[in-house]
């Protein structure tokens, strides 16, 4: 039989989110430059671009973002065919909650160069403030495809996976993520998100227990495991991690 989730679970769903990576990723723009740049005038352009990016990145870190965005805004007039500038211009508007424009950015930086692992995760990301879940799993598959140990991508495609009621892949997912990771705080808190809405609460306390082992920060996986232990394992004795399915 079908696990019927608590409506107080469901209610938590709405309040606490999982975890879909607030760590995109900043994109150093070095690797990216084409060695046949021999032109002074063209080299200058890019060097300035890439001074303006790495400006970006440390604005970004600060928590200003504005500041963040002119200067990638600037950057992307100077070499408009910079993939780095516009996948880290998508990281910031991200941030900024201006989902559509960051998922914009992060299709500019992908027709650039498709091949950036980071850019692809960001788009993901992005893409679930929009609420667009299945084309979040299409990020993501591409962002795994391209870097297959990249634990952030494994994480976030189990809170893509998570809100689409998908709980047993989900749950495949974030462990994937926490054994190519396992001190990855962020993906046992996601874990433990896919078992609880899977009823297996026991393993669903143990991962929250994990998360915060590692990331004692981690308040809503304190507020998830406190509510499994105090609302809902009493109201349902019998559900526990070997009787929910």
């Amino acid at each position: 039989m079908k696990h019927r989730i608590p409506l107080l679970l469901l209610l938590l769903f709405l309040l606490i989110p999982v975890i879909s990576a607030a760590a995109e990723g900043s994109v150093s723009p070095h690797d990216e430059i084409s060695a046949s740049l021999n032109d002074s005038a063209l080299s200058q352009s890019t060097d300035s671009a890439s001074v303006l990016n790495e400006e970006g990145i440390a604005f970004d870190e600060a928590g200003r973002y504005e500041e963040a965005l002119v200067a990638y805004e600037n950057a992307s007039r100077i070499d408009p065919d910079s993939a780095p500038v516009w996948s880290n211009m998508g990281v910031t508007l991200r941030k900024m909650g201006r989902y559509e424009e960051a998922v914009s950015a992060f299709d500019t930086a992908i027709g650039i160069n498709p091949d950036l692992a980071v850019t692809w995760n960001g788009r993901g990301v992005a893409l679930s403030g929009l609420g667009n879940y299945s084309e979040e799993l299409y990020s993501y598959s591409r962002a795994i495809a391209l870097d297959p140990t990249y634990s952030w991508a494994f994480s976030n495609t189990g809170a893509a996976l998570i809100h689409l009621g998908r709980y047993d892949e989900a749950i495949e997912a974030c462990r994937r993520a926490t054994s190519i990771d396992p001190e990855f705080a962020a993906a046992w808190y996601n874990l433990g998100n896919a078992y609880a809405y899977s009823g297996r609460y026991d393993e669903a306390i143990a991962s929250y227990d994990i998360a915060l082992r590692w990331d004692e920060s981690l308040t809503d996986a304190m507020e998830m495991k406190k509510i499994i232990l105090e609302e809902i394992l009493p109201a349902h004795p019998d559900n526990r991690s070997g009787q929910s399915r």
